[in-house]
């Protein structure tokens, strides 16, 4: 995804924050989770409601990705189960 792109769609996110769970030897689908949420970072760098990215290690050995919104909804995913086309589309049916 451009970085362009993400500042289209992401500027208009009321995604309030992000908490991604890896371990060790996760898939590679988290490399792709890391670098969306950074682009989000990115785009959202000057806005008044900033992406909030909290990362933790989990012991489980799952991979988990769980998005908070503004309104107080949370949805966890398992990035490695979902494209980032899914999971854009979470977040933008859910802002």
């Amino acid at each position: 995804m451009a970085a362009a792109g993400a500042a289209g769609w992401a500027s208009s996110l009321k995604l309030v924050s992000v908490t991604f769970s890896p371990v060790a030897s996760a898939p590679r689908g988290v490399t792709a989770v890391r670098e969306m949420l950074r682009q989000l970072r990115t785009a959202k760098a000057g806005a008044s409601d900033k992406l909030v990215t909290n990362v933790q290690l989990r012991t489980s050995g799952d991979v988990q990705l769980t998005l908070q919104f503004a309104s107080g909804k949370k949805i966890a995913v398992q990035p490695e189960s979902l494209s980032m086309r899914d999971i854009r589309a979470l977040i933008e049916d859910n802002a």
